[in-house]
């Protein structure tokens, strides 16, 4: 199979490392949770783990109180209604399990999806006209089915009557071809009979034509208005969803770069939050291009991708969120460092502890770009091969191969 086909869809990768957040300017700072103080006139509820003074000594006269005071505790906990609640749900599950036919509530689960799982394959055969749903309903009731069948053809013929006439031509054909055929034998072999015969041979003919002939189907405008609007409403929840999730997407890594940025600037000696306040702009691109490191390391992970791609067809966006929050907060760390470095190759140099080590240089003959180079437009394996990090502030761009600095 060719990588074009296998390769997942970019908007994949977007949804998961969406654009970076607007600039921290325009954001609203995040108010700390509030903290309700517990409402001091009233007295704690005993959880049964703690032994009130007021027993203690009661306890050491009858051991036996000791042991039911805990275990009603450990009964409250659990129902705290008390032991009716607690025969209450016994009952329920026992009527459950009696139900299905089963021992234990794990095993009710798996029969309710089970035949959750059986109306949902038969609801889909109807929904489709999948003859497989005659057969179905057939076997389970042949008697029921059969009574159905007459009340089912009237509804037909007055519902579509060319299908109508369409179905009963094949039972005509089907119960008299060959009868038919001997009495038009007789006619023909008579001269006067012939006539008939003719007349008998036209009406024949028009009826195996209907029978043959499937019969064009009709535009119901009701039912395509409703399957359109269902599709709409369908497309409409679809694109919700993937909002959602890339807006949980987009938080998440806003504040994993922020929090890896913070990082940075404390090994160097720096503070972000006055970095970001003196000057919001550069920091804003900084944090663009921490993004665009970040999603071109996560298109690489193919795999990766595609089992976020199902997770998300699946339904489940806590948990393909969740894993894909775990990968990419094993990729990102390398990426802010590097974006960091091109970005501050002044404070870079601070982290060499050797004083006579010079900073890493080019050749002495790089040609000045005028700006601060993209992490898209860096060609990192040039940079690798050369012995550059980007601190010296020369960097090999992707299709050039002269020496730029900045």
């Amino acid at each position: 199979m060719s990588e074009e086909m296998t390769a997942v869809a970019p908007e994949v990768i977007s949804s998961l490392v969406p654009d970076a957040p607007e600039s921290p300017e325009t954001q609203p700072e995040t108010a700390e949770p509030e903290v309700q103080e517990p409402d001091k006139e009233t007295p704690p509820v005993e959880d049964g783990r703690k032994i009130p003074p007021a027993l203690r000594e009661a306890f050491k006269a009858d051991p036996r109180a000791r042991d039911r005071w805990f275990k009603g505790g450990a009964l409250l906990e659990t129902f705290p209604e008390g032991p009716k609640q607690a025969q209450a749900l016994i009952a329920e599950v026992e009527s459950l399990t009696s139900q299905f036919g089963v021992e234990t509530l794990p095993e009710v689960f798996t029969a309710i999806e089970q035949e959750r799982g059986e109306w949902a394959a038969l609801d889909e055969q109807y929904a489709t006209g999948n003859p497989d749903f005659i057969k179905n309903i057939a076997e389970t009731n042949p008697e029921a089915f059969s009574k159905l069948m007459p009340a089912a053809l009237e509804t037909l013929a007055n519902m579509d009557g060319d299908s109508y006439n369409h179905l009963m031509a094949r039972v005509v054909i089907n119960t008299i071809q060959q009868p038919l055929a001997e009495v038009y034998e007789l006619l023909a072999a008579d001269e006067k009979t012939r006539p008939a015969a003719d007349k008998l041979a036209k009406w024949y003919r028009g009826i195996e034509d209907l029978a043959n002939k499937q019969p064009e189907k009709k535009v119901n405008a009701e039912a395509e208005k409703l399957q359109k609007d269902r599709e709409a409403f369908e497309k409409q929840k679809a694109q919700e969803f993937h909002t959602q999730a890339e807006n949980k997407m987009r938080d998440y890594n806003a504040n994993l770069v922020e929090s890896l940025l913070t990082k940075e600037f404390n090994r160097n000696g720096k503070n972000l939050a006055a970095e970001k306040k003196a000057n919001p702009e550069a920091f804003s691109i900084m944090v663009d291009n921490c993004f665009n490191a970040i999603r071109q390391i996560v298109a690489k992970d193919q795999t990766m991708l595609k089992q976020y791609q199902a997770l998300l067809a699946s339904g489940d966006m806590d948990k393909a969120t969740k894993f894909a929050q775990a990968r990419i907060q094993k990729l990102a760390p390398e990426a802010v460092n590097k974006i960091f470095r091109v970005f501050n190759r002044n404070v870079a140099t601070k982290r060499v502890t050797t004083p006579q080590t010079e900073p890493q240089r080019g050749n002495g003959h790089a040609i000045p770009l005028g700006r601060t180079p993209k992490e898209g437009e860096i060609d990192w394996d040039m940079m690798r091969a050369k012995g550059l990090d980007g601190s010296s502030g020369e960097v090999y761009l992707k299709g050039r191969k002269e020496l730029y600095s900045f």
